[in-house]
């Protein structure tokens, strides 16, 4: 009988899960919220969620798997098919009444966030609210982010609720290989010499390269285990406007709007008065092909962020002029390369590393900024209403931003350490007081 080949995680996937600490879980989440339905019945119910995935598993056979671990960390972890798996345990209602408001739904993702994947089984899973007080159904997504990124997430859920119906072909996990096959393949695939310097890798990282390291920011303190969650939202179509108006971009609006948001904190202006964070901003299309995937595509490039006290306009064309700086310097490009190297690091070198690294904070902030489809989409026959992303926090950052511009909705979505960021709660008004001085004196963009 022919060997199964595993796939194996790759450094950049293992990163986040060496990084995990009992303090901070590195769990990617999705907020999603299904409109009211007309005759007042649930939007989405668990039976109909139910049906809809078991048709729909054999189009991502990721979320029937899960890791091993190599003996002595000879090699990363291997995907492998779980003998045990049942949708049972991955699908739940959440413990919500149809009494609960959007702050009791936030309360629940916060603690669900914060919570820890099981290792023995695919590290994903759901919480469905079928119907709160506003008679919205809420679904939660939860998964681990060695198996995906911020975008491989949403092409997940495009996958499972966009895709018509199929035959659902058999399923017949194999026994999980021994502890001596692990080890015997993980040495066969070990590389066998370091990476050539590739051309250009250390001009185009020349402007990374000369920025002075950060200084401790507001944020970079010692996290613990609560999270709390807040979110804010806007039409994409007035994002749109307010780009157009200023000569910049869809990211540099969403941008603008949370440095503002966060220059505005108390927490900000007492811990050390800083003018700029270090962010780092994630970019998706730094690495080709990436729709045939799940796991960790996702480059970055790095800014700082304005967020001293000036007005709302000339932060947002420092931040157009920053963000175009980055993209142009190739920074994206460049970090990519470097993720890709890591590649070459033994396994164990790598598992031991991360965790020391982690502990350091080598940037302020971070925040990201994606796209989803334009169109509504639906799920089990609700329309999605507007969607938030759920982000893990580093041990020493105590602040995440999210922003998920998706089915005429820019969702901005905060996570935070409550106890490090006592007033996180006020950053939605401070979103829109961001907004309304963008928009001008009269509340609307003007020409």
């Amino acid at each position: 009988m022919a060997r199964v080949r595993h796939d194996r995680l790759s450094a950049h996937d293992a990163t986040f899960l060496y990084a995990e600490s009992p303090t901070t879980s590195m769990n990617v989440g999705g907020v999603f919220v299904l409109a009211p339905s007309a005759d007042g019945r649930p939007p989405l119910v668990l039976t109909t969620l139910t049906e809809l995935l078991e048709t729909r598993l054999h189009l991502v056979p990721r979320l029937r798997q899960r890791l091993l671990e190599v003996p002595l960390h000879a090699g990363f972890p291997v995907w492998v098919d779980d003998p045990a798996f049942t949708l049972d345990h991955h699908l739940q209602r959440a413990a919500l009444t149809t009494a609960a408001t959007w702050p009791d739904v936030l309360a629940l993702m916060a603690r669900l966030q914060a919570g820890r994947l099981r290792r023995d089984r695919p590290l994903w899973d759901m919480f469905l609210a079928e119907q709160v007080a506003d008679g919205t159904a809420v679904l939660f997504l939860r998964a681990h982010h060695a198996l995906v990124d911020g975008m491989s997430a949403i092409r997940l859920i495009q996958t499972i609720f966009a895709t018509q119906q199929q035959a659902v072909p058999p399923w017949s996990p194999p026994a999980l290989p021994s502890s001596r096959r692990l080890l015997a393949a993980a040495l066969t695939q070990r590389p066998t010499r370091q990476p050539k310097a590739k051309p250009g890798l250390v001009k185009s990282s020349a402007p990374l390269l000369k920025m002075p390291p950060p200084r401790r920011g507001p944020f970079n303190v010692t996290v613990g285990q609560d999270r709390r969650l807040v979110t804010f939202e806007m039409p994409s179509a007035e994002a749109r406007s307010l780009a157009r108006r200023f000569d910049g971009t869809l990211q540099d609006v969403a941008l603008t709007v949370v440095a503002g948001a966060i220059a505005r904190l108390p927490t900000n202006r007492k811990r050390r008065r800083h003018k700029a964070l270090r962010t780092v901003i994630p970019v998706a299309e730094a690495v080709p092909q990436r729709q045939l995937r799940l796991g960790n595509h996702a480059a970055f490039f790095v800014v700082d962020l304005p967020v001293g006290p000036i007005d709302e306009s000339e932060r947002f064309d420092l931040i157009r002029l920053a963000t175009a700086a980055a993209k142009d310097a190739g920074q994206a490009q460049a970090i990519a390369r470097f993720i890709h190297a890591g590649e070459r690091v033994p396994a164990p070198v790598y598992a031991a590393a991360v965790p020391l690294a982690a502990r350091t904070s080598s940037t302020n902030l971070l925040v990201t900024f994606m796209r989803g489809p334009r169109n509504p989409m639906t799920i089990g026959g609700a329309t999605l209403r507007a969607a938030y992303a759920s982000l893990p926090l580093g041990r020493r950052l105590a602040l995440l931003a999210g922003i998920l511009d998706m089915g005429g909705i820019m969702a901005f979505s905060f996570t935070a350490d409550p106890h490090a960021v006592p007033d996180v709660e006020l950053l939605p008004s401070n979103c829109a007081a961001v907004l309304h001085e963008l928009q001008g004196p009269s509340g609307t963009n003007q020409p």
